[in-house]
C-alpha cells in the first residue's frame, strides 16, 4: 500500500510531450555522440551491448513475451545510449523521469504491433549509429519517440485511455 501522501499520477498529453522532448534531447545527443566516436573503445563496446540487446528483444518478440521483460530490455537499451556521454546531469534527469517513461513503455509493449515496430526502430537506430551519420541518428531517435507518443494518442482516442487524460 502506498505511503501517506503518495499517489499515482495519470499521465496527461502534456506529460507525454514533455517525456518525448526529454528523451529526444538526451537520447538524440547521446546517440549522435556515439556515432561521432565510432573508432573509440567505448563506442564499440556500447554498440556491441546495443546489438546484444536487440537480439534479446527479438527473441522475446518471437516468443510469448512477458511485457515487463520487454520493458526491462527496452530500459537497458535506452539507458545504454543515455549513459554513453557519462554526463551525471543527463542521468539524473533521465532517472527522475523513469517512472513516467516506464508507464509509457508498458502501455506500448502490451501491443504486438508496437513491440514489432519498437524492435524495428531500435534496429534502425543502431544501424544509423554505425553509419556515423549524426543527422540520420537523430531522425531515428525522433521517429522512435514520436511513434510511441502517436500510438498512445491514437489509443486514447479509441479507448477510455487508461494512460492518457486531457
Amino acid at each position: 500500500m502506498p505511503s501517506k501522501g503518495f499517489f499515482l499520477h495519470q499521465l496527461t498529453r502534456k506529460d507525454l510531450f514533455e517525456i518525448c522532448q526529454l528523451r529526444c534531447a538526451i537520447e538524440g545527443y547521446s546517440a549522435r555522440l556515439i556515432s561521432s566516436q565510432l573508432d573509440t573503445a567505448l563506442a564499440k563496446k556500447t554498440i556491441c551491448v546495443l546489438s546484444d540487446l536487440l537480439v534479446r528483444q527479438r527473441e522475446l518478440n518471437e516468443s510469448n513475451p512477458v511485457v515487463l521483460d520487454l520493458v526491462e530490455v527496452d530500459y537497458k537499451f535506452h539507458i545504454q545510449i543515455v549513459s554513453y556521454p557519462q554526463n551525471e546531469t543527463f542521468m539524473q534527469l533521465y532517472s527522475n523521469n523513469m517512472y513516467r517513461m516506464r508507464m509509457v513503455t508498458i502501455e506500448g509493449q502490451e501491443l504486438e504491433w508496437r513491440r514489432k515496430s519498437s524492435l524495428a526502430e531500435h534496429t534502425e537506430l543502431v544501424k544509423s549509429i554505425n553509419t556515423g551519420d549524426g543527422d540520420a541518428v537523430y531522425r531515428s531517435v525522433l521517429h522512435h519517440n514520436q511513434n510511441m507518443i502517436e500510438e498512445i494518442r491514437m489509443r486514447s482516442l479509441t479507448q477510455s485511455g487508461r494512460l492518457v487524460k486531457g
